[in-house]
């Protein structure tokens, strides 16, 4: 959500785009490590969908109060680009999310588990950014003007 921030302010450099970029591979990474270890001892059953689904609404509910809050931040945000800023800032939502969910998941990642996952994560991002969207998108004119400090 820090490169959220950043992009929305137009001096800013594009390369905070790829900011998030380490921590993803690094989710995927070991995630999916634990999903062929998860293969490999268990064999077809790990490919079951089982308790996935509590994992998916988990993802999303939690993300709906972390998304709200990012939009009151970004509110008064004029980013020059809204939807590479509303797509990491989703981004980091999601991940937030996903992160919060390490805490309380039941069971060892499985293919299917991480499956469900990254849908969540492509929804709560899609989400944020369509919604956003029109709610950030607002020409230059339009912007309320402050009276200067004397």
């Amino acid at each position: 959500m820090v490169a959220a921030f950043y992009l929305s302010v137009p001096d800013r450099s594009r390369f905070w785009t790829f900011l998030p970029l380490p921590p993803l591979a690094l989710w995927l990474g070991s995630s999916g490590y634990q999903c062929y270890r998860n293969w490999i001892e268990f064999g077809p059953q790990g490919w079951r969908l089982g308790r996935s689904g509590d994992c998916f609404i988990f993802i999303l509910t939690m993300s709906i109060p972390v998304a709200l809050a990012l939009y009151w931040v970004l509110r008064r945000a004029v980013p020059l680009d809204v939807t590479r800023v509303l797509m990491i800032g989703g981004l980091g939502v999601a991940a937030l999310s996903a992160a919060t969910l390490q805490f309380y998941h039941p069971f060892d990642v499985t293919v299917i588990d991480l499956a469900i996952h990254v849908i969540a994560v492509g929804i709560v991002i899609a989400v944020t950014t369509m919604v956003g969207r029109r709610r950030l998108a607002r020409p230059f004119h339009a912007l309320r003007r402050f009276p200067a400090s004397r």
